[in-house]
């Protein structure tokens, strides 16, 4: 479909950011949908967390559903299945995407 399909304005960016929290901090990635650029970086504290999600503005956030405590925090997050961030997984989605 289109980023109206969607009820996503395809005239600005559109990004959907993914977060996860480690033992160093918060992993963040963001893909812009039309464009496809990927972003990937790291947070130290909740409050680089919280102004780099400030910053990019997503259209959707989502996070490992078994870290929603980590996240109680923060509103409008969307929780996904935990395997999809373990690292053998995300490596293999990511292989597969950029053959």
């Amino acid at each position: 479909g289109t980023l109206e399909t969607f009820g996503l304005d395809d005239r600005s960016p559109n990004y959907l950011a993914s977060i996860c929290a480690g033992p160093d901090g918060f992993g963040i990635a963001s893909c812009e949908l039309s464009t496809g650029e990927l972003k990937i970086t790291h947070a130290s504290e909740e409050s680089m967390l919280l102004d780099e999600l400030a910053r990019i503005g997503p259209a959707e956030t989502v996070a490992p559903a078994g870290q929603a405590a980590a996240f109680s925090s923060l509103s409008g997050l969307n929780f996904l299945d935990d395997y999809l961030y373990l690292p053998e997984q995300a490596e293999e989605m990511l292989r597969y995407h950029f053959r």
